[in-house]
């Protein structure tokens, strides 16, 4: 299992590397603008969409059960952007510095699930994003 952590943290570290080096930026500010703002911004994004979707339906058919399901969609879009807010202002500072920080925070994460620094990133830029886009994706395709 180690190594295949590793694996998908070679090929996600390599991408930002290499990405970085076309844009002419380092890889710590690859991935603080990646994973951080990119990432955080899709995410919050993709859960704003079940709620645009809600709210056309809504206006189209106004119901109480569509009124509350469009309410609740609102507070999930809510947590979405007050998440992100927060992630901003906790890394708002130089890159460089947001980049260090973001390190120490996930190796302090990774020492209380008792996980590698790797995983912990693994299940959180990658399994978690994905599976949180994924959800929104699918409430947005339902409404």
């Amino acid at each position: 299992m180690s190594n295949l952590i590793r694996s998908i943290f070679g090929v996600c570290a390599n991408f930002l590397l290499y990405t970085g080096k076309l844009l002419h930026l380092s890889y710590e500010q690859m991935s603080v603008y990646v994973n951080l703002y990119l990432q955080g911004g899709l995410l919050v994004l993709s859960g704003f969409l079940p709620f645009c979707a809600m709210l056309v339906a809504f206006c189209k058919l106004p119901s109480l059960t569509g009124g509350i399901e469009l309410f609740c969609l609102a507070a999930y879009f809510s947590i979405y952007l007050v998440g992100f807010v927060a992630l901003i202002r906790h890394y708002s500072t130089k890159v460089d510095y947001a980049f260090d920080l973001c390190v120490v925070d996930l190796q302090n994460l990774a020492g209380k699930m008792k996980i590698s620094y790797h995983a912990v990133n693994i299940l959180i830029f990658v399994i978690w994003w994905l599976a949180l886009v994924g959800v929104n994706l699918l409430l947005f395709f339902r409404v």
